[in-house]
């Protein structure tokens, strides 16, 4: 297959896996929505204002946990896509906490609200990687514990070479290079064939850890 071939072959790919994760979350936010009566979907919800009180911080629920829960649905709306679907606690932290830096909220609060919707079965399972990333991962596709392996190498630095991953892994050229195509087409990975860096794939889902690394 021609260089312009399998561009046009991925980019129809990512396109295709954008529809289906805006579709996935519009799903989660419409769940919720129904059950807390919240705004409509359509509307803009207020930024998450004070804390959570001193009981629903013992019990993990309570009407700040369910707000911040909706909050977080909608910047998962916005954001997912961009990434493939795939987005760390810590980038999500770092979302949630815009406009809020002089009084923050906890990882393990916002984390809490995300286990809420776990329970809820309106958000994927929360994944550890060996790294200790949690992800949350609305990829339209299966991933398996190959790509999720690919995935923890890249969540030090947000960057992954073929040479690395071959390295650390054992793998032949041909197996790394199908399981990071597969990145590519859901948009989980990103090339990048600039010449004075070689060739790298970028996981969008690891934005702030790229950013810290090439600072």
């Amino acid at each position: 297959m021609g260089v312009e071939k399998f561009g046009e072959k991925i980019m129809k790919g990512i396109e295709e896996a954008r529809k289906e994760i805006k579709r996935k979350i519009d799903w989660a936010i419409s769940t919720l929505q129904a059950v807390f009566k919240f705004p409509e979907p359509e509307e803009k919800f207020p930024l998450i204002t004070g804390k959570p009180s001193f009981f629903e911080r013992i019990r993990g629920k309570g009407k700040f946990y369910d707000k911040l829960s909706y909050v977080i649905l909608k910047v998962l709306r916005d954001e997912c896509p961009k990434r493939g679907g795939v987005i760390t606690l810590s980038d999500i932290v770092l979302l949630i906490n815009r406009g809020r830096e002089d009084d923050p909220l906890t990882p393990e609060t916002i984390l809490t609200a995300l286990k809420n919707l776990e329970e809820k079965n309106v958000i994927p399972k929360i994944k550890t990687l060996p790294s200790g990333a949690k992800i949350i991962s609305f990829s339209p596709v299966e991933l398996s514990n190959d790509h999720w392996t690919v995935l923890d190498l890249a969540s030090s630095k947000g960057w992954v070479t073929l040479e690395e991953i071959i390295l650390k892994t054992g793998w032949s050229t041909e197996k790394a290079q199908i399981i990071l195509e597969d990145l590519e087409r859901t948009g989980i990975a990103v090339r990048d064939a600039k010449y004075e860096r070689g060739l790298r794939w970028y996981f969008p889902s690891f934005a702030s850890k790229t950013k810290l690394k090439e600072e």
